[in-house]
């Protein structure tokens, strides 16, 4: 069953939903603030720390981008676990265990390795069930009218937490250690991962005859046959190429560009800004224009940005609108997989195509990872990966454009 793609309803109604369903905004917004998009902007603080306390080279941390294969099996089996076993038995996983791997962190000694098995367990028990495949659901649940809204203002938090936090962190860093500052991260997310859990409403009843066709397993050869379906895999795959610049090297590559730590920790919070934004710009866009015209605009704006980076040439100014230019795109980015899930997909198999869309996420972070890794230790310069980066993002956005056709019978999975 294909929904209407822009909802009609009253401007009253529009907001007395937003209203109505605000329990459910708060503990999403907790949630994600206290999860693993935190490491969007974390990781780009403590790099630089971590590189220059212990000696290690930046092709060695590009490549612990490379486990977010590890979220190629997690994702699909947490949502697949949303949709049967309820929201927060799935999320209550990731809230007690992502502050322990910060406490984690700031004990290590000077192994890579050691860093190596933090990363990968928080991935394996952080990397899903603490992001929008969990928490996106309290929208999907209860929104209607004021879908791109809602999903906007439950995904806000953790770029507002970059706004404010990243200047903070660096401060306590460079004051106190950045030991001390893995230990004041984890507090933070213990204590707003609590709070999520405790706010968050019950999940909405099933009937029986709903959770019978939730645990069938005829649903993936059908999915597997859907236009519709591989149109957004791919289209995320290549527009996610970025994802360990935004995610953990935005620090280095402006290093390589003569900016120093005091003026990049801005622009990371000048990122996070640009995440914020995008976020309700594509949100207000997707209640108000056809989605696959938002979702090819908002993907293909880092193309731009990445490769006037690329030139070397674009000094400080032009650099943070480029940064800015890609936090917009990711700022839009988590609304859209969640929307486009929703707009064309039933809600019954919710966390099972989104989580199957989100893998492709996952996939593309993994081959960005490695594809800096190579670039680097050949070149030793962050160009050749900001080139090509630059043209999967372009290519990808343009497929989007592919859901304005109309007629995917396997859509419906009915």
């Amino acid at each position: 069953m294909t929904m209407p793609d822009r909802p009609q309803s009253s401007a009253s109604g529009y907001w007395l939903e937003v209203r109505e369903h605000r329990r459910a905004l708060v503990a999403a917004s907790a949630g994600l603030a206290s999860g693993f998009l935190l490491n969007h902007y974390v990781a780009n603080i403590f790099g630089p720390q971590l590189i220059e306390a212990f000696g290690w080279t930046r092709s060695q941390f590009a490549l612990v981008g490379a486990f977010g294969m590890i979220n190629l099996a997690t994702i699909p089996l947490i949502g697949r676990l949303t949709d049967r076993i309820g929201i927060r038995p799935v999320a209550t996983v990731g809230i007690a265990a992502f502050p322990l791997t910060f406490v984690a962190m700031s004990q290590m000694g000077g192994s890579f390795e050691t860093f190596v098995l933090i990363s990968l367990a928080q991935y394996l028990l952080c990397g899903a069930t603490t992001t929008s495949i969990v928490y996106s659901r309290l929208v999907a649940e209860r929104f209607a009218a004021a879908r791109g809204l809602a999903l906007a203002i439950g995904a806000t938090a953790p770029a507002v937490v970059g706004i404010v936090g990243s200047p903070l962190l660096q401060a306590l860093i460079t004051r106190e250690g950045w030991r001390t500052g893995y230990l004041a991260v984890a507090l933070y997310v213990a204590l707003v991962g609590a709070f999520a859990l405790a706010f968050m409403p019950r999940d909405k009843p099933r009937s029986s005859a709903t959770r019978k066709r939730v645990e069938r397993t005829g649903d993936y050869p059908v999915l597997l046959r859907s236009r519709t379906f591989w149109t957004l895999f791919f289209g995320f795959l290549l527009c996610n190429l970025i994802y360990p610049l935004q995610s953990s090297q935005l620090m280095l590559m402006l290093a390589e560009q003569g900016i120093d730590s005091a003026r990049g920790a801005w622009m990371v919070s000048l990122f996070a800004g640009g995440v914020l934004a995008g976020r309700f710009l594509c949100g207000i866009a997707l209640d108000r224009f056809p989605s696959h015209y938002v979702a090819a605009v908002a993907l293909g704006l880092p193309g731009l940005g990445l490769l006037a980076m690329s030139t070397g040439l674009a000094g400080p100014f032009g650099l943070a609108v480029a940064v800015v230019v890609m936090g917009l795109s990711l700022g839009a980015e988590s609304d859209l997989a969640a929307y486009l899930v929703m707009r064309h997909f039933e809600l019954r198999v919710y966390g099972t195509v989104l989580g199957l869309v989100v893998t492709s996420l996952a996939l593309s972070a993994s081959l960005g990872s490695i594809m800096l890794s190579a670039t680097l230790a050949l070149t030793g310069s962050f160009t050749a990966y900001l080139l090509l980066s630059a043209a999967g993002c372009l290519i990808g956005a343009l497929l989007f454009l592919l859901l304005g056709k109309q007629g995917d019978p396997t859509v419906s999975l009915t």
